[in-house]
């Protein structure tokens, strides 16, 4: 035990190797970066067929979207209201139970 315990450890470094490895890797993006920005200076004008209307589209969506939803949304106020209006006909006397005469409100 005593010889395995003064056995000193060394560290080592990482060997070069790899990082010359990524050396032509970044030289190539750079390369590819700087051949790129000259490319959206080209591109900065369309022709008018490769525009998509997209406006158009996302307004034409939303004008059937709402002509579909409307309707339904109503719909739900409606059913919605009812019970209301039941209790505010309770509330205000309209509604006679038996010979009690008005509900109490």
């Amino acid at each position: 035990m005593a010889a395995a315990s003064t056995t000193a450890r060394t560290a080592t470094l990482p060997s070069p190797a790899p990082m010359r490895s990524l050396v032509p890797l970044v030289l190539l993006a750079l390369l590819v970066g700087v051949l790129a920005s000259g490319v959206a200076e080209a591109l900065s004008s369309w022709p008018d067929d490769w525009i998509l209307p997209f406006r158009t589209w996302v307004t034409d969506f939303f004008v059937w979207f709402s002509a579909l939803v409307k309707p339904l949304t109503r719909a739900v106020s409606w059913v919605l209201m009812l019970p209301l209006a039941v209790w505010k006909r309770c509330c205000s006397g309209v509604f006679r139970i038996g010979s009690l005469g008005r509900f109490p409100g």
